[in-house]
């Protein structure tokens, strides 16, 4: 069964606005006693719902008149127009959500209304149900409950029973600056989502089956590259490592891919299109400006996205009275109020018109010219109407999102902000401890499927003895915090930064895998259940069914991640649900490649697996099953690089059925099937191309090749190759005659990838020579260089050894995506953990570091807790 929404949204124009809801579809009927009475009926089994009513209320904010049900003249000219259109899956025919249109029509001069409009669900009066207010989780909900916290709350509310769900709320694109969702037992039985206005799941895993169905249905807004915005803007921040004058090593080394780099001055009048208003002089301005170039240049050395930080910088009285004349920006921690509604504090303007912001069409002038911001999305309380700040900064946001930059469109990081804000990020900064679980929860709920990146401290100040504490019992301490912060960022989709992760071994080494796996896009359903003190999470999607995509980055993108907090190893078995995979039925692998034993029968794959103390196990489809087989079976992978084959050894076989490989991201499927040892025949005369079923009815061993999209060489060559010998270069970089910009990249990267190795862990820089032309010996050919087309080898494959020489190129003609794989790869053997930083913010957290002694020292943590395979 699946859950339809029904989620509500009103356009205060004279344009309709738009609402919608999730329906279970195959349980439950829905029928329409009256549209214009704003009264749908949904009829369904006892178990679910029973019959449940929702209907529209409207009442009068001046006045508190609630007008009658299914009237359309509310007078005063206000005229209210309602329909209802269901909303079906174009490919099945499905409906997958009905659409309750409300178009409130105001005449031109006609009064200001203020109305609030709520959506009340009100179920059978023996239903079961469990409810989320956008905010907390009610199950079996009993009692009033209500939430008004902008800051936190999501504009979606879900009813959940047994045996289905229904959500309701605003669309993903609404801007509102006031909702609600609650529940009232005085009388009747009433569930709501409501909203203030002025006019001028599946139930399998509750409610996270509504955010599942609400983030599909938005896929721009929620999408980690919904919008496709500069690609690098999507993934972890550098925390100030690209901005200066390091490596840009050190900046690959900790996964940082956007920096924030810009900061304008601090005084609103240098925001607002207004030279009158400048607070600083010329000189200072020049050179910041010079300051901002150099920043600029080393963002561009090091291929990371540069962010302008653009301050929501509050304004002077005369910008607000003259930017909003009839509205006040809300901020309930400030309470004066100013003539017109206008507070000091709490109106702004926005980055506008100062040379330094040229490329971005002359700082954004047209926000503050053209009008655009006017007003949007205002509500009202007893001193007034009002616009909240962040209505104002989506649409900012929106707005950048239409600009140019270097690599696609402009990308926007904010640091807070409610579901207006996140929704519209392409990655969040999280200014907090990634302790404060309840915070970020509803911020990632908010995000949708972006990067979270953790910026903060640790706060370890707060669960340690900072004033007394010995040195070993600080280091454990800090190698707990540090394991803790690992699976969060599993969980949540967090991404470690720099100052947490330098120093200590364990969070280094754990950075590639975090940033890969989250990079694939968090999901609100984490499609598995097991043991319950067991923290579950998954990422990426499947393609569309019914495609087989077998291209370098295509394919099924799917993690699915089981960590464990506790101290001691966890044996559970966890239920995968393959339908939130797109699979009728799935084998898995382990990430590491260790065997795993699973029973898959009914849609469910069953794991048999341990999850070692304080640490995690991390999954992805590698099999498809046809819909009924039911077997018990082990998937072990062996992976040198150049080749990975999965082994399959089936235990038992219940019910026979058919298995096909999965394509996944940078693999080709591979050409050679074996059954007991024995190569199946090919039906496919590409070579690389195995979509085809294979029958799996008995016990035995079924093996599928894998062949990698990048490499030819296999590990072991790789880390053989010697680059750096006794101190000195053991090879030469190659580049052609005419070496392009790119080729020329990828050499000094390789350059400075062992100059930057060398001086920090061998203590001695060394400088691989890069020479143009022909060269003897031991080389590395990058891309054109003379020589390179004897080694190219049949496609896939673009790194490979032979003999004294190692090719890295591209069809594409750009070398450095190759050379930055081949990078990752020499990691394993060139290993740099850096140093606990020097300085925190906190007083108090440097009073940990110093007493453990760690300051500018690195850490090797893992002598502190359990490690998998010891």
């Amino acid at each position: 069964m699946r859950m339809l929404a029904l989620i509500g949204a009103i356009v205060l124009t004279l344009a309709p606005a738009m609402a919608a809801t999730p329906v279970d579809t195959e349980r439950l009927q829905v029928s329409v006693d009256d549209v214009h009475g704003g009264v749908v009926r949904l009829t369904s089994d006892p178990e679910y719902f029973g019959d449940l009513k929702l209907t529209v209320e409207i009442t009068d904010g001046a006045t508190g008149e609630v007008f009658p049900t299914g009237q359309e003249d509310l007078g005063d000219g206000l005229q209210l127009v309602q329909r209802l259109e269901p909303v079906r899956d174009p490919e099945t025919g499905e409906l997958t959500r009905l659409t309750l249109g409300l178009a409130f029509m105001n005449p031109r001069g006609a009064p200001q209304r203020w109305l609030m409009v709520r959506v009340i669900a009100t179920p059978a009066t023996n239903a079961v149900a469990s409810f989320w207010n956008g905010e907390f989780d009610y199950t079996r909900c009993t009692a009033d409950v209500l939430t008004r916290d902008m800051r936190y709350a999501i504009p979606l509310v879900a009813l959940y029973g047994p045996g289905g769900g229904l959500a309701w709320g605003i669309e993903a694109d609404q801007l509102v600056s006031y909702f609600e969702g609650g529940a009232s037992f005085d009388g009747e039985r009433q569930f709501w989502f409501g909203y203030k206005v002025v006019v001028d799941g599946e139930p399998t895993f509750g409610y996270l089956d509504a955010f599942e169905r609400h983030h599909d249905l938005f896929p721009e807004i929620f999408s980690i590259h919904g919008r496709q915005c500069d690609f690098r803007c999507t993934g972890p921040g550098a925390d100030y490592k690209a901005w200066g004058t390091g490596s840009p090593e050190l900046t690959r080394r900790f996964r940082g891919t956007w920096d924030w780099c810009m900061r304008g001055f601090i005084h609103a009048g240098n925001w607002a299109n207004r030279r009158e208003l400048w607070r600083d002089s010329e000189k200072s301005y020049q050179s910041f400006a010079k300051s901002v170039t150099r920043r600029e240049e080393n963002l561009r050395t090091c291929r990371t996205a540069g962010m302008r930080y653009f301050a929501p910088t509050w304004t002077d009285v005369d910008l607000a009275a003259e930017r909003w004349p009839d509205s006040r920006v809300f901020n309930p921690n400030v309470n004066t109020v100013w003539e017109k509604c206008l507070t000091t504090d709490c109106h702004m303007t926005f980055p506008a018109s100062n040379a330094y912001f040229d490329s971005m069409k002359k700082d954004l002038e047209e926000i503050m010219g053209d009008g655009s911001l006017s007003s949007v999305g205002r509500a009202w309380d007893d001193e007034g109407v009002y616009v909240r700040v962040p209505m104002g900064t989506a649409q900012l946001m929106d707005y950048i999102h239409t600009l140019d930059a270097p690599v696609g469109k402009a990308g926007v990081t904010p640091n807070n902000g409610d579901y207006a804000v996140l929704a519209r990020a392409d990655a969040v900064l999280i200014e907090h401890s990634p302790t404060r679980l309840v915070e970020n929860w509803n911020k990632r709920l908010m995000a949708g499927e972006k990067v979270m990146s953790w910026w903060d401290d640790f706060d370890l100040w707060s669960y340690t003895d900072y004033e007394n504490g010995e040195r070993d019992r600080l280091r454990a301490d800090l190698a707990a915090m540090a394991r803790f912060i690992r699976l969060r960022s599993y969980q949540l989709g967090g991404v470690p930064m720099y100052r947490q992760a330098s120093g200590i071994r364990s969070q280094v080494e754990a950075l590639p895998r975090i940033a890969r796996v989250v990079s694939a896009g968090w999901q609100p359903v984490p499609a598995m259940k097991g043991d319950g003190d067991l923290w579950f999470a998954r990422y990426g999607s499947a393609p569309p069914k019914g495609q087989f995509i077998y291209l370098p980055g295509g394919g099924d993108t799917t993690w699915l991640v089981a960590g464990n907090p506790a101290a001691e190893a966890a044996a559970s078995d966890i239920e995968v649900h393959s339908k939130y995979l797109g699979y009728t039925g799935v084998l898995l692998a382990d990430d590491t490649g260790a065997p795993l034993r699973q029973t898959a029968t009914g849609g469910i794959t069953t794991l048999h697996a341990t999850v070692p103390a304080a640490w995690e196990r991390v999954f992805y489809p590698c099999l498809r099953l046809s819909e009924g087989t039911d077997i018990t079976a082990t998937v072990k992978v062996e992976d040198n690089l150049r080749e990975r084959i999965f082994r399959v050894t089936v235990h038992e076989v219940r019910t026979p059925g058919e298995v096909s490989a999965v394509a996944r991201p940078d693999w080709f499927g591979g050409g050679r099937v074996r059954w007991q040892g024995q190569q199946l025949p090919n039906k496919s005369e590409t070579v690389w191309y195995v979509p085809w079923p294979h029958p799996i009815d008995r016990p035995g061993v079924l093996e599928f090749d894998f062949g990698s999209a990048w490499f030819h060489a296999t590990r072991d060559a790789l880390l053989d190759f010697d680059f750096v010998s006794d101190g000195e270069p053991a090879c030469t970089i190659v580049v052609p005659e005419d070496a392009n910009a790119d080729e020329d990249y990828a050499a000094f990267r390789l350059q400075e990838y062992f100059r930057f190795w060398t001086r920090e862990v061998e203590g001695a820089e060394v400088a691989l020579p890069i020479a143009h032309g022909e060269v003897e010996g031991r080389r590395v050919l990058i891309g054109r260089a003379t020589g390179a087309g004897s080694l190219k080898v049949a496609y896939p494959g673009h790194i490979s050894v032979v003999d004294e020489a190692l090719l890295v190129w591209s069809d594409t003609a750009d070398p450095v995506p190759a050379m930055l794989k081949l990078l990752d790869v020499l990691d394993t053997k060139y290993g740099y953990y850096g140093v606990c930083p020097e300085s925190f913010e906190s007083d108090r957290e440097q009073s940990v570091y110093e007493r453990a002694e760690l300051v500018g020292e690195a850490f090797d943590d893992t002598q502190y807790l359990p490690i998998p395979g010891e």
